[in-house]
């Protein structure tokens, strides 16, 4: 791989407005494993109808209220992540770990001391968190029947030849600018490919020719694909919450949301078919992606004797997100008996226009129940409809045809949380459960999410240490590319999450 993935420094830009989003970008920046605070997540993350906690504050914003005094928490998490990849008879597995600063915040609470007013505590919050860590790898190896020049030759099919062939002062990359500034990314993927000599047209005379035929023979493709990604996404949390008389609370939150995504994808192909004019492909692209949103919570919890019920409502996150993308291409050939290898790399950046892009929204209720002082049991439900995720703007044609393809491939999922703390002196035991709904109307795509949690933690008189192990599974079907692999690659992803925080009263 390292043989045929030689690439040289980007050092060119083009800025296009040609859109490259689709419905899995879409989703990517709307499902989120925000995993919180240790206690938290000991208990599944079934705290919406309890409060007192900073998750729970940033789940239901009431829950801030509930804090007794003023507080302070911080979390440091180590992340796990393994994937099996199942590609035609293949398995391959993999696994990648990260630690990180996984949330800090603090609660200010005003006591009021009028006995006789309605507004009996005012919390004013702010908290950092981390909701999503993009730092995973997929690994892929296997015989496929389907070759990554298909993928290529997809792209030019119905493109004239005067495009993809250079003419007299045409440099490589000067011809790549031009297709993305005037037609897009798809244009400069067939351009790749005709450099390449994946495929030739069926008329090479003809510079208006719209027909290509493959320069690649056979049926049984041997396949090394690496999908790495890096960065995350953060939220930082703006709360105030008031205390009502003796049994109610109600709060909102302020939410700044942060986009950090980096990708890359390379797919290195061999081809031992005697007949095939082309031997060995190997490509790779990257995807640079940096975000900036706000939205808006609101929430209620009530109390009645031992029982806490609750409801909350997420608006949702409106995004102004930028991308760069690049790519490059080697393939190796036969050639008069000879073997000979192009490289075409246009040392080129996209950069696309800016575009706007709108999370669905969350509605959410809780029920609990204290057993005094010995523990408590907590239900959390929660419903988003992901058919609501929406690209602007809206009256653009290819936002338009994305936008149709979301609403009918996507649906309303449920999140379901269950969770449990027995405390003993000082000691507090937790755990809990978690489902999470695909948000895909066909399930073979992307599976549901299920989970489970322990933990345990040490309170003081102003000093609390917990611990968290959480793990979650979850299966998807997919396609090394869009278009030219038919043959999808069966995945199951597991995160294991271990936290330890650490909070003071003051």
């Amino acid at each position: 791989m390292k043989k045929l993935l030689s690439l040289t420094i980007l050092i060119f830009i083009v800025s296009t407005t040609v859109k490259s989003q689709d419905i899995t970008d879409a989703l990517r920046y709307s499902l989120n494993q925000n995993i919180g605070n240790a206690r938290y997540a000991g208990m599944g993350g079934a705290m919406n109808a309890l409060g007192g906690n900073l998750s729970a504050m940033e789940s239901n914003p009431a829950g801030g209220a509930v804090f007794l005094n003023s507080y302070a928490n911080f979390s440091l998490a180590l992340n796990n992540s393994k994937n099996t990849s199942h590609y035609n008879g293949t398995t391959s597995k993999n696994s990648f770990n990260n630690f990180e600063f996984n949330q800090a915040g603090g609660v200010f609470v005003l006591h009021n001391e009028n006995s006789a007013s309605l507004f009996k505590k005012l919390s004013i919050g702010a908290l950092f968190s981390s909701t999503q860590d993009y730092d995973r790898e997929t690994y892929v190896a296997g015989t496929g029947k389907n070759t990554i020049a298909d993928y290529f030759l997809n792209h030019a099919q119905g493109m004239p030849l005067d495009l993809l062939e250079l003419q007299a002062g045409e440099t490589i990359n000067g011809l790549y600018r031009y297709l993305g500034e005037n037609y897009g990314s798809g244009a400069q993927t067939a351009f790749l490919g005709y450099q390449a000599y994946l495929f030739d047209p069926a008329d090479p005379n003809d510079l208006g020719n719209t027909l290509y035929l493959s320069n690649v023979s056979g049926n049984a493709f041997q396949h090394e694909y690496l999908h790495h990604t890096s960065g995350g996404q953060s939220k930082f949390t703006i709360n105030l919450s008031a205390q009502l008389g003796t049994n109610y609370y109600v709060g909102m939150n302020v939410n700044t949301h942060t986009i950090d995504f980096r990708q890359r994808r390379m797919l290195l192909e061999n081809n031992s078919h005697p007949n095939s004019f082309i031997r060995a492909i190997g490509y790779q692209d990257y995807l640079n992606v940096i975000g900036n949103g706000v939205s808006f919570q609101f929430g209620g919890i009530a109390r009645y004797d031992n029982l806490r019920i609750a409801i909350n409502y997420d608006t949702p996150v409106w995004y102004l997100i930028s991308e760069e993308t690049s790519q490059s291409l080697e393939s190796i050939r036969i050639e008069n008996d000879r073997q000979m290898t192009t490289v075409i790399n246009p040392n080129v950046i996209n950069v696309y226009e800016d575009y706007r892009l709108r999370t669905p929204g969350k509605v959410g209720v809780g029920l609990a129940y204290v057993f005094n002082q010995s523990g408590l049991i907590s239900l959390d439900f929660s419903l988003r409809d992901y058919g609501n995720l929406k690209y602007s703007p809206t009256d653009n044609s290819y936002f338009k045809e994305v936008n149709n393809t979301i609403n009918n491939s996507l649906t309303t999922s449920s999140t379901v949380k269950l969770g449990g703390e027995y405390r003993w002196n000082i000691m507090s035991f937790r755990g809990g459960l978690l489902f999470e709904g695909s948000p895909y109307k066909d399930k073979s795509i992307m599976d549901h999410r299920y989970g489970l949690s322990l933990g345990t933690g040490m309170s003081f008189s102003s000093f609390t240490m917990d611990f968290a192990y959480a793990y979650s599974q979850q299966e998807n079907n997919f396609r090394l590319f869009p278009s030219g692999f038919s043959e999808p690659v069966n995945s199951t992803a597991v995160w294991n999450n271990f936290i330890v925080s650490i909070g003071f009263e003051f």
